[in-house]
């Protein structure tokens, strides 16, 4: 009984030591995983974060020239306050509403619509003739930005009540020659678009194990969602993390996390503050840390070979001994 207690004892020594030792390679191992990892992946999400900061400055110094253009002024305030505005009847004359929009509009950006509105916020003129004539609140459900003013602003994205997309409007005042606001120049920005400069070329993934590039927004007062999805059948749900909340709060508070499907994940994140997203590049720990969880399981498998093969042979010895006396005392 001695022996087998002794021998118990071992094992239970031997399988801890075991235990400790796997786990204790495990864990030095994937940290180091997981700062490479976190490094490769910051890396490229401030390459992808840099091509878009590159393109939205390009586009608004593109928007600002062509506004301060006097031609520009002199036919957008012959527009806004000729007596013959177009009207909901003259949605479908195509050839006069391009002929219009082509005094006034540039076509040298990529957006989804450009309108010219009143300083009340009717839409006086657009390349997207179903919204000629409605009304467009300058507050809350686009983002003004006054050339005067350029270096701090926010864009603001906004579900669609009807398309239940996220939407991006820019509205910026148009002024004439003495200074005087006539009205404004209106953008529809196209978040596909931003979601392309953040995702890169997505034929091929830059890191192995993949990577997942996308970028997250406020869409309501209450609610974040990505900005676009490729595939539109799919609901814009309110997504939530720790990195999703620090990111915004411009907090960098460690790499490796539950996203916000609760995997766990290695992640680099970053807020862009003129655009009010966060970009976030993650990789899940099941795909990084495989092969050390593989030989985690084969250390452990060798351990545990190892310290029952220990005890038989404790046990067997013990045996051994106790019929050794037993035969001595007969």
């Amino acid at each position: 009984m001695r022996n087998h207690s002794y021998a118990a004892k071992v094992l239970i020594i031997s399988l801890s030591a075991t235990c400790g030792l796997a786990l204790a390679i495990y864990k030095n191992n994937t940290n180091i995983i997981a700062r490479l990892a976190y490094k490769q992946q910051n890396d490229l999400l401030n390459r992808r974060i840099l091509a878009y900061k590159q393109h939205e400055q390009r586009l608004f110094n593109s928007v600002f020239r062509h506004i301060a253009l006097p031609q520009t002024s002199h036919e957008a305030e012959k527009i806004l306050s000729s007596s013959k505005r177009l009207r909901p009847s003259d949605h479908f004359d195509n050839n006069k509403i391009k002929q219009q929009s082509g005094k006034v509009f540039q076509n040298d950006i990529d957006v989804a619509s450009i309108s010219l509105l009143t300083n009340g916020g009717i839409n006086t003129l657009s390349t997207d003739p179903s919204i000629i004539s409605q009304y467009q609140p300058l507050e809350n459900t686009a983002t003004l930005i006054d050339p005067l003013r350029p270096k701090e602003f926010r864009l603001t994205f906004l579900m669609d009540a009807i398309s239940h997309h996220p939407s991006l409007s820019v509205v910026l005042p148009i002024r004439n020659d003495i200074n005087k606001r006539i009205g404004y120049y209106g953008l529809k920005l196209k978040p596909e678009a931003i979601h392309r400069l953040i995702q890169g070329n997505r034929k091929i993934a830059e890191l192995d194990p993949p990577e997942r590039i996308y970028a997250v927004s406020y869409t309501s007062s209450q609610s974040i969602t990505e900005i676009y999805k490729p595939d539109s059948e799919l609901p814009y749900k309110s997504m939530k993390s720790s990195a999703i909340t620090n990111g915004f709060n411009e907090i960098n508070s460690g790499f490796t996390y539950l996203d916000h499907r609760k995997h766990p994940v290695v992640g680099a994140y970053a807020f862009v503050k003129s655009a009010n997203m966060v970009v976030l590049v993650e990789r899940e720990q099941n795909m990084l840390f495989l092969k050390e969880v593989q030989r985690l399981r084969q250390i452990l498998l060798l351990g545990f070979l190892i310290s029952f093969a220990v005890f038989a042979i404790l046990i067997r010895r013990g045996q051994q001994r106790l019929v050794s006396m037993e035969t001595s005392h007969e």
